[in-house]
């Protein structure tokens, strides 16, 4: 009975994979590895296990058990052969070998993968290489900010057809020269406008708010122009699009500035949001300030009347009578009351005697 018992407990053992011969079954050949090691690839798994973490037809069992895989070889069988995204997505997380990880930003059809696999490359020639070369645009992207070298981003923003990759590859830059000649010569809008945020130098600035093609690139180097003049001067100046001088007036603060735009020649619009700046300071507005139309010309008497119209003492406006009111009739096409009609029977949308139909 004893000897049938310590048989028991040692089956049981076995089966729980603990037990004092043998610790998990391995391959034939092969010695079981007791120690607890890194994730390498000289790390052997339990066989059982490798098989349902590649051929279990069930991809909850694949993924689970992919997870307790160690084995380099087989994690990037996984992540470059398996079906299911979510199996190789954990394939991928488990995964160290730079190469398989940019096989995997290469072919893997899910962008969460590529993504994935590319935030745990950190060879920098791969990433140049993905930042120059990839056909996915995000990809592309997120290598660029990983980027550290000015010259090689400058290479990017400069060949970058797309500005979203452009915009992330200037974020990274800080070299204020590189900045400069992205600002003045890249094609791409957005790109000039984000190359135009980072800069600190006025007189770049102002070349920039004046001579791009861009109102919205123009409008971007004036926000960033701090010598209150220059921004005045934009401000008042009409030749310049409405946009650029609300940049301009927008970082005007002094109240004797903004009354100075208010009674300008700027823009009616941008009058009109200065005077309203002007009220929340507290100041008081004259007469020769308007929000919508420039002050009465010399010589002119009267004031601004109903849609900008001068309005002369004593001359009348013209008067439109209103339209007469009348009420229709019972019966459609009766006419509205004559003078004089007896008892007012058209009037009380009665049909005259005689009109009605026999029936």
């Amino acid at each position: 009975m004893k000897s049938i018992l310590l048989a028991s407990l040692s089956w049981l053992l076995l089966w729980a994979g603990c037990g004092p011969e043998q610790k998990a079954p391995v391959a034939e050949g092969k010695t079981a590895d007791t120690s607890v090691a890194p994730v390498t690839a000289e790390v052997n798994d339990p066989e059982p296990l490798v098989r349902t973490a590649t051929e279990h037809p069930d991809k909850h069992h694949r993924r689970d058990a992919v997870m307790r895989l160690r084995d380099q070889r087989v994690l990037a069988r996984i992540a470059v052969s398996d079906a299911d995204a979510e199996v190789r997505e954990n394939a991928v997380k488990r995964l160290n070998d730079e190469k398989t990880l940019a096989r995997v930003v290469r072919d893997d059809m899910s962008d969460y993968n590529r993504n994935l696999a590319l935030s745990r490359i950190s060879d920098p020639e791969m990433l140049i290489d993905f930042a120059r070369h990839s056909p996915h645009w995000g990809i592309r992207s997120l290598a660029a900010q990983r980027i550290r070298d000015p010259q090689v981003l400058a290479d990017i923003v400069r060949n970058e057809k797309n500005w979203l990759v452009g915009v992330e590859a200037v974020k990274v830059i800080s070299d204020t020269a590189i900045l400069g000649k992205i600002a003045l010569s890249n094609p791409l809008a957005e790109v000039r406008i984000a190359s135009a945020e980072k800069l600190k130098d006025q007189d770049l600035l102002v070349r920039i708010a004046k001579g791009d093609a861009d109102k919205n690139v123009r409008a971007a180097a004036v926000k960033r122009i701090t010598d209150p003049r220059i921004l005045l001067e934009m401000a008042r100046n009409r030749k310049l699009h409405i946009r650029v001088q609300q940049a301009a007036a927008s970082a005007l603060t002094h109240p004797l500035h903004l009354e100075a735009i208010a009674r300008g020649d700027g823009h009616r619009s941008q009058r009109s949001l200065e005077i309203g700046s002007l009220r929340g300071h507290g100041k008081a507005l004259g007469p020769g300030a308007t929000a919508f139309h420039r002050p009465p010309r010399p010589g002119v008497v009267g004031a601004q009347g109903r849609g900008g119209q001068v309005v002369r003492p004593g001359v009348a406006q013209a008067h439109r009578p209103p339209r007469p009111q009348h009420r229709r009739g019972r019966f459609r096409g009766i006419p509205p009351p004559r003078p004089g009609d007896p008892g007012g029977i058209r009037a009380q949308g009665q049909a005259p005697p005689g009109t009605h139909r026999s029936h």
